[in-house]
């Protein structure tokens, strides 16, 4: 529902900005009434059949992010390495060859550190390269530590990274079972995937203000910069290769 409240305002956004660019433009409200229907006209059209080409993929997406996080979490109880092993390799076909170990290792636990790796790089040592995946987090003095070790080299897969894996892997996932929803209290900072939306009606609210010079609008738009700010989280950087160079 939320996600159609953003599609619907952005849609009106763009007729309101549409109307006054073309009024402004040609000098007629008439006209600019007619190339502002043209456009949502046009607009509805290449969004329809946008989401007709690729809301299924996307619908597909999801499903097996899903299905790979409730695997995961299922395998910090009850590891299953002989699987584990078989997405990762599946998606990572074109890496060289490597030794694997899953790391049963709860969410809620101390992520996997130097001291961890190092005892794993220990037991291994001389071995051929090895792929290390968690079903926990993993810090960044671990990762990169790992990034200097040879004989055998490692590479850590946390449990992002592993749901990465098994979502991408083409092989078939268990269903997971339906999400119970859960009541989450408002937050002040939008998501990542809202933040460009804040950024958007910005750019409205400073179009405005250029237009009319009410402040009221710059104060909307300055605020709204600084909500997409806060929005805007770096991610952890997914691996594309095991063993780059």
């Amino acid at each position: 529902m939320p996600g159609k409240i953003d599609r619907a305002a952005l849609f009106v956004l763009l007729l309101a900005l549409g109307f006054v660019l073309f009024w402004a433009a040609v000098g007629r409200w008439p006209v600019a009434l007619a190339l502002t229907c043209a456009l949502g006209l046009s607009t509805h059209a290449c969004c329809r059949a946008w989401r007709a080409r690729c809301g299924a993929n996307r619908a597909y997406n999801r499903a097996r992010a899903r299905d790979a996080r409730a695997l995961i979490d299922g395998w910090a109880v009850r590891p299953d390495a002989d699987a584990a092993e078989a997405h990762v390799r599946a998606r990572f076909a074109s890496s060289p060859p490597f030794a694997f170990r899953l790391l049963a290792r709860h969410g809620a636990a101390p992520p996997l550190n130097a001291n961890d790796l190092l005892a794993l790089w220990r037991e291994h040592a001389g071995g051929e390269r090895l792929v290390a995946a968690s079903t926990g987090p993993i810090d960044r003095e671990a990762q990169a530590l790992a990034a200097t070790l040879r004989s055998p080299a490692v590479r850590l897969l946390d449990a992002d990274a592993l749901a990465d894996a098994l979502a991408g892997s083409g092989l078939e996932l268990p269903e997971a079972p339906p999400a119970r929803r859960r009541l989450r209290l408002p937050r002040l900072a939008p998501s990542r995937k809202k933040a460009p939306y804040c950024l958007i009606y910005a750019l409205f609210m400073l179009a405005v203000y250029w237009l009319l010079g009410a402040p009221v609008y710059l104060l909307a738009a300055l605020f709204l910069i600084a909500l997409a700010v806060l929005g805007l989280k770096k991610p952890g950087a997914t691996p594309t290769e095991l063993f780059p160079g």
